[in-house]
């Protein structure tokens, strides 16, 4: 039965995703979706680009305690496996990750673009991970 619960959770972690397409026309913030990830230890931010014919699209994660994020601060770089990227027009069909640790309940993803008269396509997902131990069943080694 732990089998299915992890199943489950699994499935349930990746449908908490953030924004899934975003196709960005103009200079400007597209401000993602609120998530609460008090549940658990790290979030892993999946991002994915379409053609990217110009600007500057800068990836920025926001954490907070508040569920509306009146306290939200950009997350740390020390709290990042990884790095968050910024997508120019030469990264068309790129894919790129970075885990956040989360200290914080509330994560948000932003995408910052300057620069842009037409713009391009990022699409993000995002995965609640928890920290822990492998589970070991009778009779397997």
């Amino acid at each position: 039965m732990k089998m299915l619960g992890s199943l489950f959770k699994d499935l349930l972690n990746v449908l908490l995703g953030t924004s899934p397409i975003n196709a960005i026309t103009g200079n400007g913030t597209i401000t993602g979706t609120i998530i609460n990830v008090s549940t658990g230890d790290l979030f892993l931010l999946e991002l994915m680009t379409g053609t990217i014919t110009d600007g500057s699209h800068e990836i920025q994660v926001w954490i907070g305690d508040d569920p509306a994020l009146a306290d939200g601060v950009e997350v740390d770089a020390s709290d990042l496996n990884g790095s968050l990227p910024t997508f120019v027009a030469a990264n068309d069909d790129k894919v790129a990750s970075c885990e956040v640790i989360l200290r914080r309940a509330y994560l948000r993803v932003d995408i910052v673009s300057t620069g842009v008269t037409t713009g391009g396509t990022i699409a993000m997902m995002g995965k609640l991970r928890e920290l822990s131990v492998p589970v070991t069943q009778p009779g397997l080694t």
